[in-house]
């Protein structure tokens, strides 16, 4: 199934169980309005999720001025999919980390990490961004961008359903405690997203980069050197947004959605076994 088509499922079925507790809570009348209300902000924060994980990351962008070499890794790799040249964006964090946004090609960013620029030789970025960029052109990072506000829109949701049953009677005061209990799995709901993204789109991604770039063994390496560095720290922005862990290209911990480092390696030495690198 295309991976926007399975979020949107996960998010109708998602917020038919919202609407459900909301009838239960403040009976059928809340229903429309809340309905509303959740629609807007999920589709503010689908179409704006790039933008809103750029500024938690707090990324800053560059291009062929500022990042000559970096952009023009971008824009060979974008040619060779046939998808326009991302948005490049850099995160001043030491930890290793990258990945892509934009809920269209058209749309679409790259964010690297300093640490991960500084870490990786020319060879092993240029695989990673190949990687960020296959996911660019499967259209990957429209399935992420719903992740992210699906994970953001509840929580938020269930606490203002929270605060406006504590602000009316003393009668509906006591029924505020189901919605606190739908914030407090706001965790969970951004797991069960990610598992949502399904380990496939890593290892297809995967392929498609070592085809992308010519040399699966460097993302293979890549991969490698980046989840030794990642099992130390994390970016200090995935520690602080649990939810955007799944769209890293290693995370730490490996949340759902992410197949082990060692499988996705596993995979890339045999696809550069049948096919030799280009380098």
């Amino acid at each position: 199934m295309n991976p926007t088509v399975r979020i949107a499922l996960l998010c109708a079925a998602l917020a038919a169980g919202v609407a459900a507790v909301l009838v239960a809570l403040a009976g059928p009348s809340a229903l429309g309005p809340a309905v509303a209300a959740g629609a807007a902000v999920g589709a503010g924060v689908t179409l704006g999720a790039g933008a809103l994980l750029r500024r938690l990351y707090r990324a800053r962008p560059v291009d062929a001025t500022s990042a000559p070499a970096l952009a023009g890794i971008v824009q060979a790799l974008a040619a060779a999919a046939g998808v326009p040249a991302p948005r490049l964006w850099l995160v001043d964090d030491p930890a290793p980390a990258a990945f892509a946004t934009g809920v269209v090609p058209s749309r679409a960013a790259v964010v690297l990490t300093t640490g991960l620029v500084a870490l990786l030789p020319e060879r092993e970025l240029r695989a990673v961004i190949a990687h960020e960029i296959a996911h660019i052109r499967r259209r990957d990072t429209g399935a992420a961008a719903l992740c992210v506000a699906l994970a953001g829109a509840l929580p938020m949701l269930a606490l203002a359903i929270a605060g406006a049953l504590m602000l009316g009677d003393d009668d509906t005061e006591d029924g505020a405690a189901p919605a606190w209990l739908l914030a407090a799995l706001a965790p969970l709901t951004a797991a069960l997203l990610a598992l949502a993204l399904d380990a496939a789109r890593e290892f297809d991604a995967d392929r498609e980069a070592g085809r992308l770039c010519g040399d699966p063994q460097a993302l293979a390496d890549a991969l490698a050197r980046v989840e030794r560095a990642a099992t130390r720290r994390g970016p200090r922005a995935a520690e602080r947004h649990p939810q955007t862990a799944a769209l890293l290209v290693v995370p730490a911990g490996r949340p759902g959605g992410h197949p082990s480092t060692a499988l996705r390696i596993e995979r890339l030495r045999a696809q550069a076994a049948a096919a030799p690198a280009q380098v």
